[in-house]
C-alpha cells in the first residue's frame, strides 16, 4: 500500500496470462529454418550452427501433429544431416520433395556426405530445386554446368545461372560468374567485371572472393594498381574464414617479403597450416616450404622430406623436382640432384630450372 498525500489508496493488482508455451512446430521452426528459405531469410538457422538433438526432438514432436507438413519433413531432414544421420535425412528430404529438399539431396550427392558421391543424382536434384525461384540451387546448377559435373561443360549456361541467383538475391553466385569473366568462359573476358563481381561476393563474406581480390590487389589487375598492403589484409581475411590458397599465399608473401616484412617463422606457419588441413593444396604447401628451408640453408633433412612428400603427390610436376633436385643439392646428394634436375628441365625449360640444373652440375 503507497500513501499519497495521507490517503490510503488501494492498489488492485491484475493477475496477468502467462506466456503461452512454445508448440513444438514452433520450436522446429526456430531451431531448423533454413536461412534460404524466402520466409526465414533473416531468421534461418545456418547449419553448422543446428542443435541437432533438440531440433529432431522437436520436428518430430510437430510432425506427429501435422504428418504432411512437407516444410516441417524438410526441417527433420535438416537437423538429421546435422547430426551426420544420413540415412534419414535422405528418407525426410524426399518426402519433402521442397525446393530445399531438392536443394539438400543435392548437395549430399555432390558432396559425399553419408553416401557415395554423385554427380548425376546431385544433378538431377539441384535441377528440380532450380525450377523453383531459389537463389542457393540455381547457383548450386550453375556449378555443376561449369565443371560438368553430371551433365556437359556448358559455360554460357552457367553463366546464366550464376546471374539469375543474384538476381534472386544470393551474393555468392557473383564471386562464380566473376570467375567466369575473369577467365572469358561463357562470356566475354573482362577482369574490370570480374573484379566489381567478386567484390560484391567478398562483402557478402564469401572466402573464395575475398581470396581473389586480393589476387587483383597483388597483381595489379582489374583496372587497379598493384597494393600489397590491401592484398595481405584481404588474404588475412580469407584465410580467417578457412580459404587454403589465401593461407599458401600468405606463406609466399611472408616468405618473399613482399608488401610486409620478411618473416620466416610466420611464413612456416601458413605454410603448416596447409599442410595440416591435408587438402589440395598440401603438396603446393611442403613444396614452399621445402624451398625456403633450402633457400635459407636452414634444416635440410626436414627440406628433404618435405620435397620428397611433394613429389610423391605430383611425380611429374617440374617445380615440385625443382625443389627436391636444389635442397639435395645444397645437402650435397649431387647424383641424384642431377638426375631430377634433369627431368625438371625435360618437363618444363622455364629459366629458373635451366639455373638450378647448371649450378648442380657446375657444383655451384
Amino acid at each position: 500500500m503507497r500513501r499519497l498525500h495521507g490517503a490510503a489508496v488501494l492498489v488492485v493488482l491484475w493477475a496477468l496470462p502467462a506466456a503461452a508455451a512454445e508448440t513444438a512446430t514452433e520450436a522446429c521452426n526456430r531451431l531448423t529454418a533454413s536461412p534460404y528459405a524466402m520466409e526465414s531469410a533473416e531468421t534461418g538457422v545456418p547449419f553448422d550452427q543446428l542443435d541437432a538433438p533438440k531440433a529432431i526432438a522437436a520436428c518430430e514432436a510437430a510432425l506427429v501433429a501435422q504428418p504432411g507438413d512437407a516444410t516441417l519433413r524438410y526441417q527433420l531432414g535438416r537437423a538429421y544431416d546435422a547430426a551426420g544421420d544420413a540415412a534419414k535425412a535422405i528418407a525426410a528430404y524426399e518426402a519433402a520433395g521442397t525446393p530445399l529438399a531438392e536443394y539438400s539431396l543435392g548437395a549430399l550427392y555432390e558432396g559425399g556426405y553419408g553416401v557415395e558421391v554423385d554427380a548425376a543424382k546431385a544433378f538431377s536434384h539441384y535441377r528440380k530445386a532450380a525450377e523453383a525461384p531459389l537463389g542457393i540451387a540455381r547457383e548450386a546448377l550453375g556449378r555443376m554446368y561449369e565443371k560438368g559435373l553430371g551433365t556437359k561443360v556448358d559455360h554460357g549456361m552457367a553463366a546464366r545461372l550464376y546471374q539469375e541467383a543474384m538476381d534472386l538475391g544470393f551474393a555468392p553466385a557473383s564471386g562464380a560468374l566473376g570467375y567466369l569473366y575473369e577467365n572469358g568462359w561463357g562470356v566475354e573476358k573482362d577482369e574490370v567485371k570480374a573484379l566489381a563481381l567478386y567484390r560484391t561476393a567478398a562483402d557478402a563474406g564469401e572466402a573464395f572472393a575475398i581470396h581473389n581480390t586480393a589476387v587483383y590487389h597483388a597483381e595489379g589487375r582489374g583496372g587497379l594498381g598493384v597494393d600489397m598492403a590491401q592484398a595481405v589484409a584481404l588474404y588475412e581475411k580469407a584465410a580467417a574464414l578457412g580459404w587454403e590458397p589465401a593461407m599458401l599465399n600468405l606463406g609466399l608473401v611472408y616468405g618473399q617479403g613482399s608488401g610486409v616484412d620478411r618473416d620466416a617463422a610466420m611464413a612456416e606457419a601458413k605454410f603448416r597450416q596447409v599442410i595440416e588441413l591435408d587438402g589440395a593444396l598440401r603438396a603446393e604447401a611442403e613444396n614452399a616450404l621445402a624451398w625456403m628451408l633450402a633457400a635459407d640453408g636452414e634444416r635440410l633433412g626436414e627440406a628433404e622430406t618435405l620435397a620428397r612428400a611433394a613429389v610423391a603427390a605430383s611425380p611429374e610436376e617440374a617445380n615440385y623436382l625443382d625443389t627436391l633436385a636444389w635442397v639435395l643439392h645444397r645437402s650435397g646428394q649431387q647424383e641424384e640432384a642431377l638426375d631430377l634436375a634433369t627431368k625438371a628441365v625435360a618437363l618444363d625449360a622455364k629459366p629458373a630450372y635451366r639455373e638450378h640444373l647448371e649450378a648442380i652440375k657446375s657444383g655451384r
